[in-house]
Order: C-alpha cells, then structure tokens, then sequence
C-alpha cells in the first residue's frame, strides 16, 4: 500500500492539527499564579520615606502636600487614588507615573526615584510596608495587583 502524499500545506495542517490537539490536554496556568497583592507588604519603610522626599519636591506642587489634589489634578490618597484602582497593578500606576510625570518632564526621573514615589503613595494610602524595596522594573511591578484582600496567604 503507498502512502499518500499530502504536501506541505498537508503536513503544515497535521502539525498545527497536533498543536491544538496537545494543548487540549495541557494544565492551563492558574491566573494569577505568580501575582500578589498590594496587601502583602510590597515595599519598605525606607523606600517610602525617600518617596516622601520626592514627592515633596517633585509633586506637591500640584497634587498638594497632603495628597488631595486641586481642580482636575487628582487626590493621592483615600476613595479617590483606591476606588477604581481594582484589579489594576501596582505596574499600571508605576507606568501612568512615569511616562506622564512631572507634567514639565516626563520620565525625567530615574526609575528607581518613580518606584520609591509609587511606595510612599501605598503607604499614604494604608497598604503595609514590607523589608524589601518595590522593584522598578515595570515586569514585576505587574505581578502585584490592587484588591480587596486582607493579606496574601
């Protein structure tokens, strides 16, 4: 018996045909399964306070001192920087943070400095502090999620 011959866009089929066909069977990822939370202590007390240094000399200005903000320049703290911050990443602030701020030089600033500042705002808003300093690289800044939990387990 001769085995037919299908060609390369037969072969290509078979093997895109096998492809979908293991990943059927694989174990899917669990979401989330690297991710962790704004309540699991995310960065340090120092970081924070070097954040706070920052923010007075780079922010304050417009966002004010205390964080409330004025006119269509947002509050950093309370129900107005938390309320629609659910299931965002701690990245996604990082990212707004330094690709638009300060409003005369945006990313002006090294990335280190824009993580401190994204610490003294978690701290500003009552997230707890940890022993290690919140990364600046935006990969793993993305893995820690804004919810509603009391504490990662």
């Amino acid at each position: 018996m001769k085995t037919p011959y299908f060609g390369y866009r037969g072969r290509a089929l078979g093997t895109l045909a096998g492809l979908l066909a293991l990943t059927a069977f694989a174990t899917p990822d669990r979401p989330g399964s690297n991710e962790r939370s704004v309540w699991s202590g995310v960065y340090s007390q120092g970081q924070a306070a070097r954040g706070r240094d920052t923010f007075a000399a780079s922010c304050a200005a417009c966002h004010r001192a205390d964080l409330s903000g004025r006119g269509p320049i947002p509050a950093l703290r309370g129900e107005a920087f938390t309320g629609n911050r659910h299931g965002q990443t701690v990245g996604d602030l990082y990212e707004r943070i330094s690709t638009t701020m300060p409003p005369s030089g945006p990313g002006q600033l090294e990335p280190d400095t824009y993580a401190d500042v994204v610490a003294y705002l978690l701290q500003e808003n009552s997230f707890p502090h940890g022993d290690a300093d919140l990364p600046s690289q935006e990969e793993s800044l993305h893995l820690i999620v804004f919810d509603e939990q009391v504490a990662d387990e």
